[in-house]
Formats: C-alpha cells, sequence, structure tokens
C-alpha cells in the first residue's frame, strides 16, 4: 500500500509544483516533496526489494564503511566483486564517510536519480505538461531505478543530457554523458543518441533532418545484431558480457510490442506528417520513441542485454506526453487516456510480471 500512496503523493505534488497560480517559492517546496515522498521508497525498502542490491549494491556500501579511511583498498575489494565504475563508488564512499546506515545511503541515492530526472522534466515543461511527464516517470521508469542501482544514475544523466542538446548546451550534455558512463559502462551505448540529437539541431534543412532520422533508426536496429556478433567473437569484455549471456527463456516480446506500437505508430505518422516541417524537437523525441521499438529484439539475447535499450527508453518521458499533444482540441482526453494506460503498464510490468522484483514493496523492520 505504500509503495501507491508515495507514487500518488509525488504525482500530486509535481501537479502542484506545475500550478500556474503558485509563486515560485511554493512551486519550488513542492518539487521538494515531490522528489523526497518517492525517494523515502528507496530508503525505506527492504534489502531484498530490487535484483542488483542483494548482487553488488548493499557489499558496496558495506566495503565502503570498512575501508573508509582508504579509497585504495576500498576500490580493490569493489573490483572483488565486479564493480568496477568510479562514479558510483565514489557516491558510496561519500556516503560512508558520515553514515553506516545503508537505508540512508539509498535515500539519498534516491534523491540524486529522482532529482536529475525531476530537473530533465522541469526543463521541458514549455513544450509538455511536467505532470504529464512525471507521471511517465513513475510509471515506466522509476521501478528500473529502484532496482538497477548505478545504471539508475546513468539513466538520469542520459535523460538530462537530452534536455541539454535540446537546449543547444553541447558542452553540458557532452559532461552528462561522460559522467554516466562513470557510473555504469554500459552508457557508452548513448552515444548514439547524443550524436543523433546534436546532428538533428546542427542542420536546418527538414530533409538532411529526415535522411539523420532515417540513419539513426536504421543504426539503431543493428545493435541487437552486433552486440550478439561481438559476442560470438568474444570481443566483449567479462564486463560487457554480463549482459548477453543468460541462462533464462528468452523474453516474448508479444507484451512488449503491444506497449510500443501505438507510440510507434504515432511517432511514425507524426514524422511523415510532418516531413517538410524543420521540427527539431519533434523529430528528434519521435526518433528515439521509434528507435527503441527497434531495440526489442535484444530481449531475445537476454534480459540484461535489453537494459541497454533503457537509454532509449528514457526519451519516453517527454516523447510519449508530445505525442498525446499533437491531438490538438482533444489533447485533455488524449492526457487522460495516456494516464489510464500509464496505470494499466504499471500493473502489468510491475504488479503482475514482477518486473525488477520490487513489489510486493516490503518496508525494512529497521527503518519502522
Amino acid at each position: 500500500m505504500i509503495l501507491f500512496v508515495m507514487l500518488s503523493a509525488s504525482a500530486l505534488f509535481a501537479f502542484l509544483s506545475s500550478s500556474h497560480v503558485l509563486n515560485r517559492y511554493y512551486s519550488a517546496f513542492f518539487s521538494i516533496c515531490s522528489v523526497v515522498s518517492v525517494s523515502v521508497l528507496n530508503g525505506i525498502r527492504d534489502l531484498s526489494i530490487g535484483t542488483d542490491l542483494g548482487v553488488y549494491g548493499n557489499n558496496v556500501f558495506i566495503q565502503a564503511r570498512a575501508n573508509m579511511l582508504s579509497f585504495h583498498d576500498y576500490m580493490f575489494e569493489c573490483k572483488a566483486i565486479g564493480m568496477t565504475e568510479y562514479g558510483y563508488a565514489i557516491f558510496n564512499y561519500i556516503i560512508a564517510q558520515f553514515s553506516s546506515n545503508i537505508h540512508i545511503f539509498y535515500f539519498l541515492l534516491g534523491i540524486f536519480v529522482n532529482s536529475i530526472f525531476y530537473i530533465s522534466g522541469f526543463r521541458n515543461r514549455e513544450r509538455i505538461p511536467f505532470s504529464i511527464a512525471w507521471i511517465t516517470y513513475l510509471m515506466i521508469i522509476y521501478p528500473a531505478t529502484l532496482n538497477l542501482l548505478r545504471q539508475g544514475v546513468a539513466l538520469a544523466l542520459i535523460s538530462l543530457m537530452g534536455s541539454f542538446l535540446l537546449s543547444n548546451k553541447n558542452i553540458s550534455a557532452l559532461l552528462c554523458i561522460l559522467a554516466a558512463c562513470s557510473f555504469h559502462n554500459s552508457a557508452v551505448f548513448a552515444f548514439i543518441i547524443y550524436i543523433f540529437i546534436y546532428l538533428i539541431c546542427r542542420v536546418n534543412a527538414a530533409h538532411r533532418q529526415n535522411m539523420i532520422v532515417l540513419v539513426f533508426l536504421c543504426v539503431s536496429a543493428f545493435v541487437p545484431t552486433v552486440v550478439s556478433w561481438l559476442d560470438s567473437k568474444g570481443l566483449l569484455s567479462d564486463k560487457y558480457s554480463q549482459y548477453v549471456v543468460d541462462t533464462s527463456l528468452s523474453i516474448s516480446l508479444i507484451s512488449s510490442l503491444i506497449a510500443r506500437i501505438p507510440f510507434f505508430v504515432l511517432s511514425a505518422y507524426y514524422l511523415i506528417k510532418e516531413r517538410s516541417d524543420s521540427n527539431k524537437i519533434d523529430k528528434s523525441l519521435f526518433g528515439i520513441v521509434g528507435a527503441e521499438l527497434l531495440l526489442l529484439p535484444l530481449q531475445n539475447i537476454s534480459s540484461s542485454a535489453f537494459r541497454v535499450a533503457l537509454y532509449y527508453g528514457v526519451y519516453k518521458i517527454p516523447g510519449y506526453p508530445l505525442l498525446c499533444k499533437k491531438f490538438r482540441g482533444m489533447s485533455k482526453i488524449a492526457y487522460i487516456i495516456y494516464v489510464i494506460y500509464l496505470m494499466s503498464y504499471f500493473y502489468i510490468q510491475t504488479i503482475r510480471n514482477g518486473s525488477g522484483e520490487i513489489y510486493p514493496f516490503v518496508v525494512a523492520a529497521d527503518t519502522l
């Protein structure tokens, strides 16, 4: 029950923060409340909630606390358990300097990740209703960040990267992707997105933008083939091989296709309909939304390999609401239908299918 209460509270606070009748101080207050309320879930959860906690999350923080006087020894222990990203290691090390409580660490990690996503969404508020974008994050992306930890930070930074690129702040965007790679090596795949948005924003001719979108879609469609080929040739290091070696059965694509096809079709429709227009933002976001579906074959390699597609998936946060906005004169109805879709998606993926193993959500006994 607390999972639904805190998610609902966060959505409500986000709605209030974007209200035009409030001054900036009240808006900032409700923004903080929105981020904190959902981050509480990160902190109070039982340590069995989320697959990555048991794999490395708990151990990395324990080692940070045990070796708080020697960063060198700490990194040696991190590498021994397969955690080599310096960004995530440093974050653990800093928190361990003043707290031995692992729940405090997860709470602060949640604050960090959720704040970045919040800022990223808020930067797009002139293009789409911010509250709708935040609900998109809570229903689709947040469960993944609750589970993935270090990649959750990388996803947040890649989301922020896009908002900078669309505002022509290319250096800030580059710093975001470099920081993301320091938290999770797989963020290197996001350079494909960086180059795509950068090129779209650099050209003004509509036909050139269309060509860039087409090339981007083709490149993205070949990513699963390239990843599989690299692994078959032994060209992936052990660090990357963990994403393509999985003893579990391949995931059925049917449910994933059903969830994405409506937005893929809408993206294709508007890209074709507005092919003569030089709209950099629409073509960037709709192109990424379309490309994300083309990465679904990664699920047939392994469930872990599909994590690469999450770097595309974070652009659903502005992309899906922007598609709803296209229904001129009917946008309010479209948003209502869309919110119903989001709740259905959350129920099917997180509650019924148990994606990320975060439901049922159990509160840790030592936080009560």
